[in-house]
């Protein structure tokens, strides 16, 4: 039989790490008028963020396709101030 929680004590406070920060990195990053960022979360406080152009060659007009112009690994926590971002080289 499986069991629930049934007090406050039997709930495990979220981690820090729990947080998906990608959509606010998106907004945080500059960008060029014609890039569109992209930012995935790889692991714990480590994302991946790719800035993509759209490709302009003649190509099917289902097909969208695109070129990534600058890739970063990051690591981002958050503070009272907003993101912290780290640029992992």
């Amino acid at each position: 039989m499986t069991e629930i929680a049934t007090t406050t004590t039997d709930i495990v406070p979220a981690s820090p790490h729990d947080e998906d920060l990608s959509r606010q990195i998106e907004q945080s990053m500059e960008r060029q008028p014609d890039e569109r960022i992209k930012a995935v979360r790889v692991y714990d406080d480590y994302y991946r963020c790719n800035w993509w152009v759209q490709d302009k060659t003649p190509h099917a007009l289902w097909l969208v396709t695109g070129v990534i112009r600058r890739s970063r690994f990051l690591r981002v926590t958050k503070t009272g101030d907003g993101l912290l971002i780290d640029d992992v080289r």
